[in-house]
C-alpha cells in the first residue's frame, strides 16, 4: 500500500502532466544545458555579470549601467567573430544570415561594439547588420540617442530583409533604456569644454560617476564624494575620487531647493536664474584664476537643469582640521604654518593683480573655505570662487570699489569694519586673512580648545544677531589685542612665531590704506623665513640699531629732497610701475613697507643684512654691505 508521501508525489506528476505536459525527456534536458555553450548565450550571460547600480545626482534612485571598459574586455576582435558565426540557429541571433565576414568583424570592433552589446543583451544579434549598414555607430547614438521612428524604420528594415518576425517591444525598450545603460558621456576637462567652459549632458543620459556621501553644504551648493568610472574622463584625481558640487537653487520663501526639484506647474522659481548665474561665475572664475594655491576646477557640467562642478576631493579643510584636532609635530610647526600662509597671500595676489586686464576681489576668505591635506600640511588652497569678483581695468579706474554684498551671519565673522559702509575693497579680503591667520595661530599655540574659547570671547550682538566679529566700532575688539599680546609672551621665544603675530597686525589694521596689500604679506612673510635660515646659518652678523637708524634716516632725507625713486624694476619688486594693487607707488607706501621689515626683527640684539635681499626695491647700498 502507497505511503501518504507517495500519494502526494503522484498527485503532483499527474497535475503537471495535465496542465504543464509531458515532462521533457533526458535528451530534451541535455539540449537545453548545451544551449550555454553557444557563444550567444555565454557571452550575454557574462554581459548582465558587469552590470552596475550607480546614483550619480542626490535626488535620483540608482540607475544599472554596463561599464564600457568591461564590455570591451568581453567583446574582443575574436569573441566579436564567434558570435557571428554562431551555431545556434535562433531566429534573432544569427538566424539564416550568411556567415560574416572578417571586414564586418573589423567594422564592427573598430565603431560598434557597444551597440553589438545592447543588441546581443537583447537576445537580437541579427540586427547588428541593420546598424552598420545605417552608420549609427557607438559614437553616432551617444550624441544622438536614437528616437522611436528611427528604430521602427530599423526593425521595419530588419523584418524586409530578413524574414523575421516584427518586435513592437523592441524599439520601445531601445529608445527609453538600453541606450542609456551602455552609452554613457565622457567628462572633458575644463581646459578642453566648449568656449563657455560648461559640458552639457543630456537630461536621459547617466551621468558616469557614482555618489558616495555628502561633504558638506553651504548656501550656495552641497558637496559630495564621488567615485568615477573608468574609461569616461582624463582628470587628474585621487584614486577616481572627485569632490562634485551641485549648485543650489532658492524658492520664493528663501528655503533651498535642489536644481532637479520642481513645484507644482512643473517650472522653476526665481531662484532658478540666480543659481544659474552663481554656476556660470564660479566657472569664469576658475578658468580666470589658475594658481597652485588655487583649487582648480577639473570640470563644470550642465545636466538638464542641474549644474555641476568638480574638483579634487581634500582631506579636510582648514575649519575642521582646527576644530577636530591638535597641531602634532613635526608637520605643525610655526615654520610650516607660515610657509603655508605665504602661498595663500601669493594666491591671493594672483586674484587682486596675477590677471592681465583687470583686477579680482575674493569676497568669501574663510577657513572652510581653506582646503588642507589632514595628514600632512603639505599646501593650503583657496577654493570657493562663487562670490570672487573681476573688474576690468577701465572699470576700475572710474569706480574702485563696488558694493558691499549682502552676506550671511556666517560670513560677517571674518569680515571687515568697512563691511558696515557696503563698499568692499582688496582690503577687505586682507582683513580676513589676517583673521584667519590669527586663528591659525593661536590653534599652533594652544590647540583646538583655545581657538573655541577665542570664538565664543568675540561674540557680540549686532542688530538682533550674535557675530563672532575681530573688530567694534571701527577697531580690533580687546580680547582680540589680548589674545595676540598673550601669544606674544608665550612665543616670545619662537622668532618665526612672534613676527607672523607682527605680520597679523599689520593685516588686521582698522583703516584700510594702512593693511599690507597680499604681495607685501606674502614678501614679509617669505623674508621671515628667509631671515630664520639666515640666523641658523653661520654668517658674521652686523649689529642691528645702527642698520635700522641708517635705512630710516636716508629714507627720510631722500623724502625732503624728493630725490628717491620707486624703482620700475626692483629685485622681488611688487609690481612694475605700481605697488602691485594698481596704485601708484608713494614714499608714505614704501616708508610702511620698510618700517613694517624693521619691526619684524625689533627686539633682536643681531641680524644679519642679507635677510633683507628679499624686501623689494631696498636700496642697494645695503645689500652691497
Amino acid at each position: 500500500m502507497a505511503t501518504a508521501v507517495e500519494r502526494a508525489k503522484k498527485a503532483v506528476e499527474q497535475f503537471d502532466v495535465k496542465f504543464n505536459g509531458a515532462c521533457p525527456k533526458s535528451s530534451d534536458k541535455e539540449d537545453v544545458i548545451n544551449k550555454d555553450n553557444y557563444p550567444c548565450f555565454n557571452f550575454k550571460r557574462q554581459i548582465r555579470d558587469v552590470q552596475r547600480h550607480i546614483r550619480s545626482s542626490p535626488t535620483e534612485l540608482a540607475r544599472r549601467i554596463f561599464p564600457k571598459t568591461d564590455v570591451y574586455k568581453i567583446l574582443t576582435k575574436e569573441n566579436i567573430r564567434s558570435l557571428l558565426h554562431c551555431p545556434c540557429g535562433h531566429e534573432y541571433c544569427r538566424g539564416k544570415l550568411d556567415p560574416a565576414t572578417e571586414q564586418d568583424v573589423d567594422t564592427i570592433f573598430s565603431g560598434y561594439r557597444l551597440i553589438l552589446a545592447i543588441l546581443l543583451e537583447m537576445g537580437r544579434l541579427c540586427l547588428i547588420h541593420i546598424f552598420t549598414e545605417n552608420k549609427h555607430t557607438d559614437d553616432s547614438v551617444l550624441a544622438q540617442p536614437l528616437e522611436k521612428r528611427e528604430l521602427q524604420h530599423l526593425m521595419t528594415e530588419a523584418t524586409r530583409q530578413f524574414h523575421i518576425r516584427p518586435d513592437k517591444h523592441f524599439w520601445e525598450e531601445f529608445h527609453y533604456q538600453k541606450q542609456y545603460e551602455f552609452l554613457l558621456p565622457s567628462i572633458p576637462a575644463l581646459r578642453a569644454a566648449d568656449a563657455d567652459g560648461v559640458f552639457v549632458a543630456k537630461i536621459s543620459q547617466v551621468l558616469p560617476m557614482n555618489l558616495k556621501g555628502q561633504l558638506g553644504r553651504g548656501c550656495y551648493g552641497e558637496v559630495y564624494e564621488a567615485e568615477l568610472l573608468d574609461g569616461y574622463h582624463e582628470l587628474d584625481t585621487r584614486n577616481r575620487c572627485v569632490a562634485v558640487k551641485f549648485f543650489i537653487a532658492y524658492s520664493s520663501n528663501g528655503s533651498q531647493k535642489s536644481r532637479d526639484d520642481y513645484d507644482s506647474d512643473g517650472e522653476y522659481d526665481s531662484g532658478e536664474s540666480d543659481c544659474e548665474n552663481d554656476f556660470t561665475t564660479e566657472t569664469q572664475n576658475n578658468k580666470r584664476f589658475q594658481h597652485p594655491n588655487i583649487v582648480p576646477m577639473l570640470a563644470s557640467l550642465s545636466h538638464g537643469r542641474k549644474h555641476i562642478a568638480l574638483y579634487p576631493i581634500a582631506r579636510t579643510s582648514l575649519q575642521t582640521l582646527m576644530a577636530d584636532s591638535d597641531p602634532s609635530a613635526p608637520n605643525n610647526t610655526s615654520v610650516r604654518i607660515v610657509e603655508q600662509m605665504a602661498g595663500l597671500f601669493s594666491a591671493l595676489n594672483h586674484i587682486h593683480t596675477g590677471v592681465e586686464g583687470g583686477h579680482g576681489y575674493h569676497c568669501d576668505i574663510k577657513p572652510g573655505n581653506i582646503l588642507v591635506d589632514k595628514d600632512a600640511l603639505s599646501t593650503f588652497k583657496l577654493t570657493d570662487l562663487g562670490l570672487t569678483q573681476f573688474k576690468p581695468r577701465d572699470e576700475l579706474q572710474q569706480y574702485p570699489s563696488f558694493p558691499g554684498i549682502e552676506m550671511p551671519v556666517m560670513f560677517e565673522e571674518y569680515a571687515g569694519p568697512e563691511r558696515m559702509n557696503k563698499r568692499i575693497r582688496r582690503s577687505f579680503d586682507i582683513w580676513a586673512m589676517g583673521a584667519v591667520f590669527l586663528e591659525l595661530l593661536v590653534w599652533l599655540a594652544e590647540g583646538r580648545g583655545s581657538v573655541r574659547k577665542f570664538h565664543v570671547t568675540r561674540r557680540t550682538k549686532v542688530d538682533y544677531k550674535t557675530v563672532a566679529s575681530f573688530h567694534q566700532h571701527g577697531a580690533l575688539k580687546k580680547e582680540v589685542l589680548e589674545k595676540i599680546e598673550s601669544l606674544e609672551r608665550s612665543q616670545r621665544h619662537d622668532h618665526v612665531f612672534v613676527g607672523a603675530l607682527r605680520v597679523v597686525r599689520l593685516l588686521l589694521r582698522p583703516k584700510e590704506s594702512e593693511r599690507l596689500t597680499s604681495r607685501e604679506a606674502e614678501i614679509l612673510l617669505r623674508t621671515l623665513l628667509d631671515q630664520k635660515c639666515v640666523r641658523e646659518a653661520p654668517a658674521p652678523p652686523l649689529t642691528f640699531q645702527p642698520l635700522a637708524r641708517g635705512l630710516l634716516r636716508d629714507f627720510h632725507n631722500a623724502n625732503r629732497k624728493q630725490l628717491f625713486k620707486y624703482p620700475t624694476c626692483p629685485p622681488v619688486g611688487i609690481g612694475r610701475g605700481t605697488d602691485g594693487q594698481g596704485r601708484k607707488p608713494t614714499m608714505q607706501r614704501y616708508g610702511i613697507l620698510v618700517q613694517s621689515v624693521l619691526r619684524l626683527w625689533r627686539g633682536t640684539k643681531r641680524f644679519d643684512v642679507a635677510a633683507l635681499g628679499a624686501v623689494p626695491a631696498l636700496p642697494q647700498k645695503y645689500l652691497s654691505k
